[in-house]
């Protein structure tokens, strides 16, 4: 059944080329201006040389993490870029430099900017950033004494960093604080020298971020994350409004984008292990290790008694490590759960392979976890006659030592290994289901077809499986393990894995070849009986043969479907017929054949003026890239797949087949936005941030049915006496409480943000009377009486109404200019304008 695939991806495909046309249509239009203008529009961008960000070769060549991203953008906004390189070898000059091109407008945008108020008055930012950082201590790679633990414990930790880095030392102290760490500083110069420091062995580790960390280095605690922001020359709103559609766009589009950039650029694998003095000593004394292999876990791990050899994933992945950090493992089968319980109570073995990665399970046997080498999902046999619901009361099948997955309390009957307990679920009255790993699950039933057990994976368990350490051996092998398994790639973990996955068939027995093969028996019987009546049952055979083998792939290709959390999917062009695996069928709730596609596509979806053909055609366009694309269910129910699909076309180049696979990523969209919005949020008081509310009024202001307005900005008179006299705490509490307070006080069209500090900003729309916008600045300074009452504090309100001008700036300077017009009046009150 090579061609039984899902069609759904089809219509995911549709609905996302669909948005995608609609959502670049505002681009599409000046590109085609600028077209017919015979150019297209040309942006400078200030380029300082910047390791991970903006790289530069010695052949002219460009990269990193804002290249690729302005690469991506001008996908969307039609623009070419004219880098303008800035590369003296001194970064902090280079940075200076660039800043002035754009500010003096010599340059249009520059990447890798944060934002703050002091700088939002100098340059245009767009609302969304383009990615995060990290500030960082980090560490010489080489250094193993150091790491994510021990630098804990130092009784001084020297940290180099620039003199004149104000904000990060700031960031450093509050995390000291919170980790009670001793530091000593190490001041130095620019970012080379506080480097050096470290190199040189004057300081132990060095302050800067993520994103600019030098490539000898790795990093042992990371916080303060903060966004970064492309920046353009001042009053270049239309610029900074590109970016913003471009930068969501690509958001929605590839939502993995900039994590797969930051991976790309900041975040490559190690391929080098450095262990402490103490590991590698133990190493040096500890050569050969002892490997208990838990009983019953083919193909994660099995013993070959005729090759008298380990297979498997995790014996593998154990030469795997010790080729890297130079040990050798001697495995040791265990026949049983009682026998490993013996070997490690006599310390017979070092480690346990193939433990599973729970706690209490660790704690009873006496030994110690590593991280999860591999997990896998939970797979539920259980009998075609028994419903998948109310399992606590039937029969559970498990080997034995296995009681601990008995999730439901049920009825427990044990057999001596995996494939008696599906055995039994298979043959009707002794058991009733069965839990087991995907791997020796399928693995099994690759080998034998079961008539009366149905698969159904369950999505919400995952098994996950490590390396028990013996608690006699010394302390320092599980650090070992854990060392040497990041310096395991995915790569090299995925080709494991591949290798001994169980996807090919494995050798047919004696037993199951009988079984399927009661035809051959008969022409060995029946051979006597003549030439012409053996040829006649050798083609018979062959022909059943054909059939049986045929009949066994449909099964191995539903069990394989029903195990995955994918939807196959064909469509028959020609035919317009769609047909997809059950589990498409059960999430659209229809059949999964769908006769006359072309037709019912669109009640599914609002295809607007597109064809099925051209949508056909943008498919294959993509070359097998996902896509995300929406579709609905029922009347209001609407949800995300992502879908993979080719197109197969016939030797006359007409399309005759789309084949493709789909996923359910609804929740992970739902996540998507709410973070989007989370975004927007000021993280202290959850009004909206400056950034947001910035261009939230902007927005307003240049709404066509703006009906008037005004503008306040509102401060807290001496502030600081707060903190200093009661402490931080006080000080988040009285700007929580002034945040709830203002939000209580408007509409919900309404806009609230704060500015920075202890200065908020409120607009309110379609108002013009001012007596109405002074009897709002009443009632809220009524609201603030409970903080008032509470802390010695007073406010100051400036108000600046909605003239015939609707600059953003020039609103804010009036506004502002009150504000200080009642601070010197003695504060205490408001000033309308």
């Amino acid at each position: 059944m090579k061609r039984r695939f899902d069609r759904i991806g089809i219509f995911r495909r549709m609905a996302f080329y669909l948005a995608m046309a609609l959502g670049s249509l505002p681009f599409f239009c000046v590109a085609q201006a600028q077209e017919q203008d015979g150019e297209r529009q040309v942006i400078r961008v200030a380029y300082p040389v910047q390791w991970g960000l903006t790289q530069y070769d010695e052949k002219g060549g460009f990269s990193g993490y804002s290249y690729e991203f302005l690469q991506e953008i001008s996908q969307y906004t039609g623009w070419e870029y004219e880098f303008i390189v800035i590369n003296t070898g001194d970064i902090n000059q280079d940075l200076t430099t660039a800043c002035e091109l754009v500010a003096r407008g010599d340059a249009d945008l520059i990447g890798g900017m944060v934002y703050s108020d002091q700088l939002a008055q100098r340059y245009e930012y767009p609302v969304n950033s383009y990615g995060s950082s990290y500030t960082v201590l980090s560490a010489l790679e080489e250094n193993a004494e150091i790491n994510e633990v021990s630098y804990r414990h130092y009784p001084n930790l020297r940290v180099a960093l620039y003199r004149g880095s104000v904000m990060r030392r700031q960031e450093l102290e509050t995390f000291a604080d919170t980790q009670s760490l001793s530091l000593e500083y190490v001041e130095c110069g620019p970012m080379e020298e506080s480097a050096n420091a470290v190199r040189e062995g004057k300081a132990d580790v060095f302050l800067t971020k993520d994103i600019s960390m030098p490539v000898d280095m790795r990093a042992v605690a990371r916080f303060a994350p903060s966004p970064y922001y492309f920046a353009c020359t001042k009053g270049r709103t239309d610029l900074a409004g590109q970016l913003d559609a471009a930068i969501l766009n690509i958001q929605e589009s590839n939502p993995h984008f900039a994590a797969s950039l930051y991976a790309k650029y900041f975040n490559a694998e190690r391929d080098e292990i450095h262990l402490s003095r103490d590991e590698a000593d133990y190493v040096k004394a500890h050569p050969t290790l002892r490997v208990a292999l838990w009983p019953f876990q083919s193909p994660l791990q099995r013993y070959d008694s005729v090759k008298g050899e380990a297979l498997g994933i995790l014996p593998d992945y154990l030469r795997l490590v010790g080729e890297k950090i130079g040990l050798t493992f001697e495995f040791v089968y265990m026949e049983d759960h009682r026998a490993l319980r013996d070997a490690i109570e006599e310390k017979q073995v070092d480690l346990v392979a193939g433990f599973y990665h729970d706690y209490d399970l660790a704690g009873s046997y006496g030994v110690s976890l590593s991280q999860p080498v591999i997990s896998a999902q939970v797979v539920l046999a259980v009998n075609k006659s028994v419903k998948a619901d109310g399992l606590s009361e039937r029969i559970i099948a498990l080997p034995q030592g296995y009681d601990f997955l008995n999730v439901y309390n049920s009825p427990i009957r044990l057999y001596p290994s995996v494939e008696e307990c599906l055995e039994a679920v298979n043959s009707v009255g002794e058991a009733d289901y069965f839990f087991g790993d995907v791997y020796t699950v399928q693995a099994i039933t690759n080998q034998r077809y079961y008539s009366n057990l149905n698969l159904i994976p369950q999505a919400a368990i995952l098994q996950e499986f490590c390396v028990g350490v013996v608690r006699s051996a010394s302390p320092e092998l599980l650090s070992i393990l854990n060392k040497a398994q990041r310096g395991v790639s995915q790569g090299e973990l995925q080709a494991i894995i591949y290798q001994n996955s169980g996807l090919q068939s494995g050798p047919v027995t004696l037993e199951v070849f009988l079984a399927s093969n009661w035809q051959a028996v008969m022409v060995g019987v029946l051979a006597v009986c003549g030439v012409i009546i053996l040829l006649l049952l050798q083609y018979l055979r062959r022909r059943s043969r054909v059939n049986r083998e045929i009949s066994l792939a449909n099964q191995r290709y539903k069990q394989l479907s029903a195990l995955s959390n994918e939807i196959l999917f064909e469509y028959d062009i020609p035919r317009d017929r769609f047909t997809m695996s059950d589990k498409g069928g059960q999430f659209f709730g229809v059949s999964s054949t769908l006769e006359g596609f072309s037709r019912r596509v669109k009640d599914r979806m609002d295809l607007g003026t597109l064809s099925l053909s051209d949508l056909l055609e943008r498919l294959e366009q993509g070359g097998g890239t996902p896509i995300d694309i929406q579709v609905r269910l029922g009347e209001d129910d609407f949800r995300w797949l992502r879908v993979v699909a080719n197109i197969i076309r016939d030797e006359g180049g007409n399309a005759v087949y789309a084949l493709g696979k789909a996923m359910d990523i609804s929740s992970e969209r739902e996540a998507q936005e709410m973070w989007k919005e989370q975004a927007q949020r000021d993280g202290l008081t959850q009004v909206l941030n400056a950034g947001a509310c910035r261009q939230a009024v902007r927005e307003a202001l240049a709404d066509p049915e703006f009906q008037g307005g005004a503008l306040f900005i509102l401060d807290v008179d001496d502030f600081k006496s707060i903190n200093d006299q009661h402490g931080h705490y006080v000080g988040d509490r009285v700007l929580m409480e002034l945040g709830e307070v203002l939000q209580s006080q408007v509409r919900h069209e309404d806009i609230v943000g704060r500015l920075g500090g202890d200065e908020f900003l409120v607009f309110l729309r379609g108002v013009q009377d001012r007596e109405m916008v002074r009897e709002r600045c009443i009632r809220i300074r009524e609201r603030m009486r409970d903080l008032i009452s509470k802390w010695p504090i007073s406010f100051s309100i400036g108000v600046a109404m909605v003239g015939e001008e609707r600059d953003f700036d020039a609103l804010y300077r009036r506004a502002d200019q009150a504000m200080y017009t009642v601070k010197n009046k003695g504060r205490d009150g408001f000033e309308i304008v």
